[in-house]
């Protein structure tokens, strides 16, 4: 529902997102207690790959915000 395609001219969420995801990976990997949220994190950023760099969710966006703070 909240899954919003960019374009390529606005792919900069895209990309930054695809980062995000990957420091929250990182993070998640490195901690027993958010080692729950590994397999989301997968999923969203196989999405992210497989779109070549045009896939952007806010949701997911602003989680990784929360995640990552």
């Amino acid at each position: 529902m909240g899954e919003v395609k960019t374009t390529v001219l606005g792919n900069e969420k895209a990309i930054a997102i695809y980062y995000k995801l990957h420091k929250c990976l990182t993070k998640a990997m490195n901690d027993e207690e958010l080692s729950c949220h590994v397999n989301n994190i997968i999923v969203k950023l196989a999405k992210s790959i497989e779109s070549g760099e045009t896939w952007y969710d806010e949701a997911t966006d602003k989680w990784c915000d929360y995640f990552l703070s």
